[in-house]
């Protein structure tokens, strides 16, 4: 009897109620990322692309003529890169519009 009331014990402990069975057919697509995923990953890389700009301009500029001239410019840049690589990035992330059906007749 003992042994009975152990192994009925076990059997609770291990059966775990089942709320919803997943089918194939519930999902169509499987996405890995979310949109705002795509958009962040699109931000650095659009980031790292511009930010290398500014500072290739910046010492050029530092190189031929003067090292305030080359500071001031990579500043400008700088910051202004934050802002256009948003733009590109949001840009390049947008969903597609489905094109326009013409009207029916």
């Amino acid at each position: 009897m003992n042994g009975n009331r152990a192994r009925d014990a076990r059997a609770e402990i291990l059966c775990f109620p089942v709320e919803k069975v997943i089918k194939s057919e519930d999902y169509i697509r499987v996405e890995t990322w979310e949109p705002r995923m795509n958009l962040l990953v699109a931000y650095l890389a659009c980031l790292l692309v511009t930010q290398s700009a500014a500072i290739g301009i910046g010492l050029a500029v530092d190189r031929m003529y003067s090292s305030y001239g080359g500071l001031v410019v990579f500043l400008v840049l700088y910051f202004a890169m934050f802002w256009v690589a948003w733009k590109v990035a949001v840009h390049f992330t947008e969903p597609k519009s489905a094109p326009a059906s013409p009207p029916r007749a």
